[in-house]
């Protein structure tokens, strides 16, 4: 995956088409193209709760599943080379994470509602549909380098499992 600054935004060309996933999944204003028509899609936000993006395509405001908008995302891949354009405070914001967003978890990408950073507090977070109204989410901190999993039966503190983001979310 290649990526270069232009214009306040950085640009990613030459990467899988199954990255387009984790690019969607950042919780983070994306811009979804082709290298011949650059501004086709953007994903201006996600929620949380569900699965549901809004998103501006063709001159309209819509709110999409991931599968609804993994389908424009195809239409769109007809047309030639994708490129993914975002910006370069969410760039710094998201950097850990966007190098390695060509060899995220598939599962983990498909299963999730939305992939998130706080780089004050220094955690990452990750948030998955509900179990019987329980949440379902799990954040992982690099400073003590331990993850915090909400699930069905609670919560759980994994200590000394994981050292990296990587580890996490490869």
């Amino acid at each position: 995956m290649d990526y270069k600054l232009e214009k306040g935004n950085i640009t990613f060309t030459d990467f899988k088409v199954e990255t387009l996933g984790a690019f969607c999944k950042f919780n983070m204003e994306v811009t979804i193209g082709t290298e011949e028509n650059e501004d086709q899609l953007i994903i201006s936000s996600r929620e949380a709760d569900k699965d549901e993006f809004i998103i501006l395509y063709e001159g309209k405001r819509l709110k999409l599943t991931f599968n609804k908008l993994l389908n424009i995302i195809s239409n769109i891949l007809k047309e030639g080379q994708p490129i993914v354009k975002i910006s370069n405070n969410d760039f710094k914001k998201f950097k850990s994470l966007v190098l390695i967003a060509d060899r995220i978890n598939s599962d983990l990408v498909e299963k999730c509602y939305i992939i998130d950073v706080d780089p004050k507090n220094k955690y990452y977070s990750c948030i998955f549909p509900d179990i019987n109204k329980l949440p379902n989410k799990f954040y992982y901190f690099e400073i003590n380098d331990s993850l915090l999993i909400f699930n069905k039966y609670g919560f759980d503190i994994i200590y000394d499992k994981y050292s990296s983001v990587e580890d996490v979310f490869i």
